[in-house]
């Protein structure tokens, strides 16, 4: 069996070894834009799942976005990163247990992270998704 890397030490050190290349991939790039074209024009709070870099937030707030960011990630290095950099509310947490009251979001994002878990945790994570996604929210999602 294979070990499951999906841990806060995996992703702190993916994070300060391998940033550049990450947020220079085109493929990561164009995902983001994509994802950012359909968000634009909307308001309201908006949570990403994996934050991570903050590069959806970043490319947002060159519109002037009236989304309100919230992001979880498990990875400590990526909240302080975007905590000091974008104004938001970002907390280290694990998608099967997001520490935020219900149907509060607008917007939920999930990119290029449920492909990650086992089987059991994205069952507990979709379960968890849908309880705080507003009634007629948007989830997007994205698998590699």
């Amino acid at each position: 069996m294979i070990k499951n890397q999906n841990t806060t030490f995996f992703w702190d050190n993916k994070l300060r070894n391998n940033a550049k290349k990450i947020i220079n991939s085109p493929i990561f790039l164009a995902k983001n834009q994509y994802v950012k074209g359909f968000l634009k024009k909307l308001e309201g709070n908006m949570l990403n799942i994996g934050v991570g870099y903050g590069i959806l937030e970043r490319m947002l707030l060159e519109d002037e976005t009236k989304l309100k960011f919230y992001g979880i990630d498990i990875s400590l290095e990526a909240i302080k990163n975007i905590s000091n950099q974008i104004s938001g509310i970002y907390i280290k947490a694990n998608v099967v247990k997001i520490p935020f009251n219900n149907k509060i979001f607008d917007v939920v994002c999930a990119l290029d992270i449920l492909e990650h878990l086992t089987v059991d945790e994205l069952n507990k994570a979709l379960v968890e998704i849908v309880r705080v996604l507003k009634r007629n929210g948007i989830f997007i999602i994205s698998i590699p």
